[in-house]
């Protein structure tokens, strides 16, 4: 008998994640099958921050712009709605003032203190999503068993896309007359060539390119919208797995196709129709 114990979460999220051989792959499906405990784990490494942002969904969230982007000062943990401490008009001369009320004066009815209370009680949630949910999500990564969890390119970077607005991309688009030499340096940060001609797409405007960290390897992402409203994300990362053919998945709301060289793993994402993102995804493959 297998103990199912003393399989890691590594483990489990590359059998999520799709990297797992076949062989590997099948046996591990057989264990969970049969297995509760290993069930239940591989179900808490399922996290979905889609669903968080759908409980949420009613609600005005601080800009998620300014939480994530290097150099912006995050939402404090503490942050609260600021209430004014100015007297009311009925006081501001020093001496409380009889206000006489008409019967029909609208005033502080049970009504409007409820509406009150209600968008106050929104505000905090806000804040409490943001702090609680949304800034964890800078350091990666899933929690089970109160150990960090490593949860899988794919995964950290449909964390990553799914937080993009037009707005993201807009602000913070590359100069045209700059875009061939971000293109060189990111070439040489990642180890392979990224002509201009090779990393364009029908119906995607370029907007920029970043080199980011995953476990200590470096990772590029070519950020554009999809007809001139969408994010869209390209990314690479080095691999040593070999060659495997497309596939499609979706993760965090956002459809992804993924594929892989003989030396690089390479994926498409983004809140497209699927069949859209296929075809993005076959046009990149033809140069990559």
């Amino acid at each position: 008998m297998v103990d199912t114990s003393k399989i890691s979460n590594e483990v489990l999220t590359a059998y999520l994640d799709g990297e797992l051989g076949k062989v590997e792959s099948s046996k591990l499906a057989k264990l969970i099958e049969l297995d509760p405990p290993l069930r239940r784990r591989l179900e808490q490494l399922k996290f979905d921050n889609a669903v968080l942002v759908q409980a949420f969904d009613g609600l005005k969230v601080p800009d998620l712009d300014s939480v994530l982007t290097p150099g912006r000062n995050p939402v404090p943990a503490n942050s609260a709605p600021q209430v004014s401490t100015r007297p009311p008009p009925a006081m501001v001369s020093g001496e409380r003032k009889a206000s006489p009320r008409q019967d029909n004066a609208p005033g502080w009815s049970k009504a409007r203190m409820s509406l009150a209370a209600g968008f106050l009680l929104a505000v905090f949630s806000a804040g409490y999503f943001v702090n609680e949910f949304v800034l964890p999500l800078r350091n990666l990564p899933l929690i089970a068993d109160n150990k960090p969890v490593k949860q899988g390119w794919r995964q950290s970077v449909a964390v990553y896309v799914s937080l993009f607005t037009t707005e993201t991309l807009n602000r913070s688009a590359t100069a045209a007359s700059m875009v061939q030499q971000e293109l060189a340096t990111l070439s040489r940060d990642i180890g392979l060539p990224l002509p201009p001609n090779a990393i364009q797409v029908d119906g995607l405007a370029y907007k920029r390119g970043e080199l980011l960290s995953l476990d200590n390897q470096p990772l590029v992402q070519l950020a554009y919208l999809y007809e001139g409203k969408t994010p869209v994300a390209f990314c690479i990362i080095r691999s040593s797995k070999g060659k495997k053919a497309m596939e499609f998945e979706q993760r965090n709301g956002l459809e992804v196709a993924y594929w892989r060289s003989d030396n690089f793993s390479f994926m498409v994402l983004g809140d497209l129709p699927k069949e859209a993102l296929a075809e993005i995804a076959k046009g990149f493959s033809i140069s990559f």
